[in-house]
């Protein structure tokens, strides 16, 4: 019962990156994981919204790879906007 808790701790330390915290003080490392929960409730927000194309003769039901998703999050937030260049 406790294995999708076991999940989701694993994504957040691992794929989100918070095995080594980088702030100084303890403020810092309450910022980093704040901001790594924001980041993982968008990426997940984002994969459940995503529309994935089943094949018709396939045997198994295909999902967004959730590892990807924070990479391209990541990268389209970083990304400058249009109207500041």
């Amino acid at each position: 019962m406790c294995w999708g808790q076991e999940l989701v701790f694993r994504d957040l330390k691992y794929t989100l990156g918070l095995i080594n915290l980088h702030g100084k003080c303890d403020a810092f490392a309450e910022h980093e994981i704040y901001a790594s929960l924001t980041s993982f409730n968008v990426t997940s927000r984002v994969c459940r919204e995503v529309a994935v194309r089943q094949p018709k003769d396939g045997i198994y039901a295909y999902k967004v790879n959730f590892k990807m998703a924070v990479a391209l999050c990541r990268e389209f937030i970083r990304m400058p906007s249009p109207l500041s260049v």
